[in-house]
C-alpha cells in the first residue's frame, strides 16, 4: 500500500515509521503525489514550517560525547574497587585511620591513572571528528535556495551535483550521469550509478538505483530528488538506532577481575565469620571479636591489584598510542590479547579503497599488474593495441589527475584509475588531450552503459568508446592489430572475448571494453563498426600491510573473517588475495535471512570465512553468534554500516582517517593510520598485558 493515498496513512505523519513503503519501486510522479508536493515549485514556506514541527530536525543522534565526569566515574566500577571502598569505610569506622588512608591513597592513584589515560584518548578521538554544518540546495516557493541540511523536511525538492553529500534519504526525479559512493553505508566498494527508473520492491539496499541515502557522497553528475525521510527515519538514522540499541560488551578483563573480586569477597566473609565465631566460642569479648573479624576481612582485600592492573593497562595504552592506536577504555587494551576471532570489513580495511587497473587483455597479449610493460612515454595514435587502449583511457572520460604529488584527483573513480594506469605507463592525459581536443561526446548513461567521445584529427576524426563489454563487443566488427592494422571480428571472435570478460569478472574485477573507429561521427549516430582494442580489469586491490597482518594473525591462532556489503565474487577474490579464505564458500545476507526463516542452526555461518552482501543488522547478529560460540570477538570497520557491530563486539576497532563519525564513536579503539597491521601489534601488546596481570594476581 502506498502512503499518502488515503490521507490517513503515510510518511507525512510524525508518529509513523512506515518502513513498508518501497518508494524506490514507484514512479517519481507517484512519490511526489504521495508527499503532496509539486517538483516544479517545491514546498511552500508554510508547509515547510508545519512539516518541520511535525518531523523535527533532520539530525541523526549517534550518542553523547563522554564527559570528564563520566570518564572519572568509569574508573570506580567493579567488585574489587567497591571492596576497597568498603574496606576504607570500615577501617575508618573502627578508628583504623592508617589503614583507611592507605586504602584511599590506593583508590586515588588507581582512579587518577585510569582517568588521565582514558581522558587523553577520548579527547584525541573527538579531535578526529569532522566539524561543520552542511547545507543543501532546495527548491521552495518556486525558488532555488541554500538551506541548512538540518532544516530539510519530507517533500523538499533537492538539487544535487558532484561533490555534494546527500543530506537526506530521497527519491530521484531526474538525473544526468549520476554516480554515488555508498561504501560508508552499504559496504559496496564501487560507485553506484543512479537513474530515476523504479526498481523492484524487494531490491536490496545496495542496489536501489532510484534512491539516494543520507550521508553518501555524489561523485559525478547532477540530479533532482524529492526527500522521503529525514533524521532518524533515514537509513543512516536506522543504523544509528541499531548502535544505540546494541549494548556494549564488558571486556574479558573486567569480567575476570569481577569474578576474582567476587571469590575474594566470599573468602573474606567466610574467614571473618569463622574467626568471630571461634573467638566468641572461646569466650572473647563480642566487640573485640567483631572488630578483629572486620580487620581480617579488610586485610584480605588485595589493595595493590587494581593499581597494578590500571598502571599496566595505562602503560600499554601509551605504547599503543605511540603506534597510532587510540584506546577509549583501558580494559580494551587487554581485550585484544584475549581475542581469537576478528571480524573485519573489506572496503578500505583490507583494501586500499581506491580503484586500480590490475589486468588488461589486448589482442595477442594479456598483462597483469605485476608484469606491466613500460610505454615509450607518449601515445602514438592509431599504432599498436596498447597505445590505442591508452588513447581511449585518457580521452574517453571527464576525470582529471592532480599534478604529481599535489592536490586531489577529480572525477569518477574508474576514470581516475584509467588515468593513473596511463600515467604509470608514461602517458599524461592532459598532453594527449592537447593533441586531440574533444569535438563531441556521448555521455555515460546507466541504461546504455557506454560512453563515447569524438576527436578531430588531420585524417578526419577519431571515435573512442568505453563501456560494458556486453554492450561494446556487439558493436565491434574488427580487432586491433599491430602497426595500426586490424582484422575481422566475427561472431565466434566476439564470443571468445565475452568469455575473457567472464573470466576476468570471476576474479572479482570490474571489466571495461575499449574500442575506436576512424572517420566522421556525430552523437546522433549509433555506435557500430567499431574496432576492439582490449579489455581493462579494475579492482580495489588489497593493502600490502593487510596481507602480512592476516598471516601474523593466523600464526597467532586468531581467525580472521571478512564481513562486507560488497558482491560475493569480489569479496572472495580479496579474501583469497589476503590469505584468509580457507574455502570457496561464501555466505550472503540472503542466505542468512533464509536460514533464520527456516530455523537452521548457526554452524555454517560461524564456520564461514567470507560473508558478503551483509546488512548492518546481520553484522550485529554475526558478532552475537560468534560470542555465543565462546569466541572473544574484535570487529574492525570504518563505515556507518559497521557501527552497530563495532559497539556490540568485545572490542570495536574503527579507522581514524577514513572512518565515519558514527563508527569512531561506537568503537573502543581508533587506528590513526588506518592500518590493519596495527591491530596485530595491539594483539601482541594485549597478550603481554594479560600475562603481567595474571602474574600479579598469582
Amino acid at each position: 500500500m502506498m502512503p499518502g493515498r488515503d490521507g490517513r496513512r503515510g510518511i507525512i505523519r510524525a508518529d509513523v515509521d512506515d518502513r513498508e513503503w518501497a518508494y524506490w519501486a514507484h514512479a517519481p510522479g507517484d512519490v511526489a503525489e504521495a508527499l503532496r508536493v509539486s517538483p516544479a515549485a517545491g514546498l511552500s514556506s508554510e508547509e515547510v514550517a508545519e512539516r518541520l514541527a511535525r518531523h523535527g530536525f533532520n539530525e541523526v543522534v549517534t550518542g553523547a560525547v563522554r564527559t570528564a565526569w563520566q570518564v572519572l566515574a568509569g574508573q570506580f566500577r567493579g567488585v574489587l574497587t567497591w571492596m576497597l571502598v568498603a574496606a576504607a569505610v570500615l577501617s575508618a569506622a573502627f578508628g583504623q585511620w592508617s589503614e583507611a588512608v592507605a586504602v584511599l591513597v590506593v583508590l586515588v592513584i588507581n582512579g587518577a591513572a585510569g582517568f588521565l589515560t582514558e581522558l587523553r584518548a577520548v579527547r584525541s578521538v573527538e579531535a578526529l571528528r569532522r566539524l561543520g554544518t552542511s547545507r543543501a540546495s532546495v527548491r521552495r516557493d518556486g525558488v532555488t535556495s541554500s538551506v541548512e541540511a538540518r532544516l530539510l523536511v519530507p517533500g523538499d525538492v533537492l538539487l544535487i551535483e558532484a561533490g555534494d553529500v546527500v543530506p537526506a534519504d530521497a527519491r530521484l526525479l531526474s538525473g544526468w550521469r549520476l554516480s554515488v559512493d555508498e561504501s560508508a553505508l552499504t559496504g559496496e566498494s564501487l560507485p553506484v550509478e543512479k537513474a530515476p527508473q523504479p526498481v523492484p520492491t524487494d531490491t536490496v539496499l545496495a542496489e536501489r538505483s532510484s534512491a539516494l541515502f543520507k550521508g553518501t557522497a555524489v561523485l559525478r553528475g547532477n540530479a533532482e530528488a524529492i526527500v522521503v525521510a529525514t533524521g532518524m527515519l533515514t537509513e543512516l538514522g536506522r543504523v544509528a538506532s541499531l548502535v544505540a540499541s546494541a549494548a556494549p560488551e564488558r571486556t574479558p578483563l573486567e569480567r575476570r577481575l569481577d569474578a576474582l573480586g567476587g571469590r575474594l569477597l566470599w573468602v573474606a566473609l567466610v574467614a571473618a565469620v569463622a574467626v568471630a565465631g571461634y573467638g566468641l566460642a572461646r569466650g572473647g569479648e563480642p566487640f573485640a571479636m567483631v572488630q578483629t573479624a572486620i580487620a581480617l576481612a579488610v586485610a584480605t582485600v588485595p589493595e595493590g591489584l587494581p593499581v597494578i592492573a590500571t598502571l599496566t593497562l595505562a602503560r600499554g595504552a601509551k605504547r599503543m598510542a605511540d603506534r597510532n592506536a587510540l584506546v577509549n577504555r583501558l580494559s580494551a587494551v587487554e581485550t585484544l590479547g584475549a581475542t581469537n576471532v576478528i571480524l573485519t570489513d573489506k572496503t578500505g580495511t583490507l583494501t586500499q579503497n581506491r580503484m586500480t587497473v590490475t589486468a588488461w587483455r589486448l589482442p595477442g597479449a594479456a598483462h597483469d599488474d605485476e608484469e606491466r610493460p613500460r610505454s615509450a612515454g607518449k601515445v602514438a595514435v592509431g599504432t599498436d593495441p596498447l597505445d590505442r587502449a591508452l588513447c581511449v583511457a585518457v580521452l574517453c572520460g571527464t576525470a582529471s589527475l592532480a599534478p604529481r604529488g599535489d592536490g586531489v584527483d577529480v572525477g569518477d573513480p574508474m576514470e581516475v584509475a584509467l588515468l593513473r594506469w596511463a600515467r604509470d605507463l608514461g602517458v599524461e592525459g592532459e598532453q594527449v588531450r592537447a593533441l586531440l581536443p574533444e569535438a563531441a561526446r556521448l555521455p555515460f548513461d546507466a541504461d546504455s552503459r557506454v560512453m563515447a567521445t569524438f576527436h578531430r584529427t588531420p585524417e578526419g576524426g577519431l571515435l573512442l568508446v568505453k563501456g560494458a563489454p556486453g554492450v561494446v563487443l556487439p558493436a565491434c566488427s574488427a580487432l586491433a592489430g599491430p602497426a595500426g592494422g586490424s582484422s575481422r571480428l566475427d561472431a565466434e571472435g566476439r564470443r571468445s572475448w565475452l568469455e575473457r570478460n567472464r573470466a576476468m569478472a570471476a576474479e572479482g574485477l570490474r571489466v571495461l571494453a575499449l574500442a575506436d573507429r576512424a572517420g566522421p561521427w556525430s552523437p546522433d549516430e549509433p555506435l557500430a563498426g567499431l574496432t576492439l582494442v582490449g579489455l581493462i580489469g579494475l579492482a580495489d586491490p588489497p593493502r600490502e600491510a593487510a596481507i602480512g597482518a592476516v598471516k601474523d594473525s593466523l600464526r597467532a591462532g586468531i581467525r580472521v573473517v571478512m564481513v562486507t556489503g560488497d558482491q560475493p565474487i569480489t569479496a572472495l577474490s580479496i579474501a583469497k588475495a589476503v590469505g584468509l579464505a580457507r574455502t570457496d564458500d561464501v555466505v550472503t545476507g540472503a542466505d542468512l535471512a533464509a536460514a533464520a526463516e527456516a530455523g537452521e542452526g548457526p554452524d555454517r555461518v560461524v564456520a564461514t570465512d567470507v560473508l558478503a552482501r551483509v546488512s548492518p543488522e546481520q553484522k550485529l547478529r554475526l558478532v552475537e553468534l560468534h560470542q555465543r560460540s565462546g569466541a572473544v570477538v574484535a570487529m574492525i570497520g570504518d563505515g556507518v554500516n559497521d557501527a552497530p557491530a563495532l559497539k556490540r563486539a568485545d572490542i570495536g576497532v574503527a579507522m581514524g582517517q577514513r572512518g565515519t563519525d558514527v563508527a569512531r564513536e561506537a568503537a573502543d579503539m581508533v587506528l590513526k593510520d588506518d592500518d590493519f597491521a596495527t591491530v596485530v601489534v595491539a594483539v601482541e601488546e594485549g597478550r603481554a598485558i594479560f600475562r603481567n596481570i595474571r602474574a600479579a594476581v598469582v
